[in-house]
């Protein structure tokens, strides 16, 4: 891609054109799907875990739980977005807005991910340390 072919008036439009109808009925299910999904993760994984889950360290739980977070938000602020594109609102709409919240989640999926296969290995072998040398002290 030609970076001198590019057209930033496309991306930062304060008013870009109307949404179509079948991409904002798509783009709105997405988004609440996303919600749903991070409110079943609360509810069947955090709050009373199914039989599935039950079995989940501490860690694990945390790393649903952030993922909880993610798509709670990520279902919520492109929620706004989509109501801001809807009724126009200048500035609020643009392009640009949209792929930023997208790339804000993406980064966000992978520092969660990152934290969870580096810092998390060890910290379960230190658990793992301090039980051992607990049951020896007890």
């Amino acid at each position: 891609m030609n970076l001198m072919n590019l057209n930033f008036q496309y991306f930062f439009d304060a008013y870009p054109p109307v949404i179509k109808s079948h991409t904002f009925w798509m783009m709105f299910f997405v988004s609440i799907a996303v919600i749903i999904f991070a409110f079943l993760i609360k509810y069947f994984v955090i709050k009373k875990p199914i039989q599935v889950f039950k079995k989940l360290d501490k860690y694990s739980r945390e790393l649903f739980l952030k993922f909880y977070n993610i798509f709670i938000t990520f279902g919520i602020i492109n929620l706004f977005l989509l109501f801001f594109r809807k009724v126009r609102v200048p500035y609020f709409q643009t392009r640009f807005l949209m792929i930023f919240c997208w790339a804000f989640i993406l980064i966000w999926v992978c520092n969660t991910l990152q934290y969870y296969l580096t810092k998390i290995p060890t910290k379960r072998i230190e658990d793992a340390k301090r039980r051992e040398y607990e049951k020896y002290i007890k």
